[in-house]
Parts: C-alpha cells; sequence; structure tokens
C-alpha cells in the first residue's frame, strides 16, 4: 500500500503537490476560524455569571470621522434598575491615560472609575482587605497584587496612598482596608 502511494506520488508530482497542499491550507484555515469563534464567544465566561451580564456602550460619529465613545449618564443605572427591579448595575469609566504620581515620577497607567455595586457584579478575588468598605469611601483605591509590589514593594499596601491624576486633576487615593 504504501509503496502504491509512494509511486504514485512520485510520478504524479504537480498534482500530489497540489492536493496535499489544498488539503494542508484548508485544514489551516479551518483550525484559524475555529480559534477565532472559540476566543469570541468565550472570553468572558471567566467571570462568576457571566450569562446574566449585559454592558452598555453608546458612540457618537459624525460624517467622515471615527466613532467615539461617549461615557454612560450617572442616572442610567438608576433609570434601569427602576425599570428591572432585579438589576443590578454598576458604571465603570475607563482612563487609558491617568498619571500616578510617586516621590519625583509620574507613570502613565490604565484604570477605571467603578462604581460601589461593580464588585457584586464581578467577585474577583481579593488578596488582602475588604472590597465592600474600600469601594464605598470616596477616595477608595483597590489594586492588583502585581501594582502593588510595582509601588509598595513586598509591604502590605493597605491604608497607604496614591497620588492619581486623572484629566490633569491630582487626587489623593487609600488602597482599601
Amino acid at each position: 500500500m504504501w509503496l502504491t502511494l509512494y509511486r504514485s506520488l512520485a510520478r504524479h508530482r504537480l498534482y500530489a503537490i497540489l492536493n496535499i497542499g489544498g488539503l494542508a491550507l484548508g485544514i489551516a484555515v479551518f483550525l484559524v476560524l475555529f480559534l477565532f469563534v472559540r476566543f469570541e464567544t468565550s472570553y468572558d465566561r471567566v467571570l462568576p455569571g457571566w450569562e446574566r451580564v449585559w454592558t452598555v456602550e453608546r458612540t457618537v460619529q459624525f460624517p467622515g470621522n471615527p466613532e467615539l465613545p461617549i461615557p454612560s449618564s450617572p442616572t442610567l443605572a438608576a433609570q434601569l434598575a427602576d425599570a428591572f427591579p432585579n438589576l443590578v448595575a454598576a458604571r465603570m469609566t475607563p482612563y487609558d491615560t491617568a498619571t500616578v504620581l510617586t516621590g519625583n515620577t509620574s507613570i502613565t497607567r490604565k484604570l477605571a472609575l467603578v462604581d460601589p455595586a461593580y464588585f457584586r457584579i464581578f467577585p474577583f478575588p481579593v488578596v488582602e482587605g475588604d472590597v465592600a468598605t474600600t469601594i464605598a469611601r470616596p477616595d477608595g483605591l483597590i489594586v492588583s497584587h502585581r501594582v502593588a509590589e510595582s509601588y509598595f514593594g513586598k509591604t502590605s499596601p493597605l491604608g497607604r496612598t496614591l497620588t492619581v491624576a486623572i484629566d490633569g486633576t491630582p487626587k489623593v487615593y487609600r488602597v482599601g482596608r
């Protein structure tokens, strides 16, 4: 059987190359499309309760210009909660260019301002501290373990402060307890 296959491939080289190349290309395209679809349909499934999470995004586009995001109204969550009694709503305002000021240095970081209900919707695990108490305070700050180590070293970040400038206005935030 293998000898017959070899002889056939050796005798009709161009035909064999086209068939094997087409098969390889077809399998490669299938795998890439499969991985793309799998990623697009499962990226948020790591969140507990992912099937109940919906996002509201608003954009505006003027003719000849790119689409621009518009932050949602502060009253939108309350309006939605009035319309749907079992709804838990939270706003998240991302900032790609917030500046963290430490001593004589400043570092641009991505951060987000969130409503107190945010961590009821996304119960991320915390290393230490109480998320509910921290997020309820206007100067409360929750940081990841990696960010805490970069600013405070191996010491506990709880109760420590960071000065963050959002839109050019610096404000002191306290890492949660």
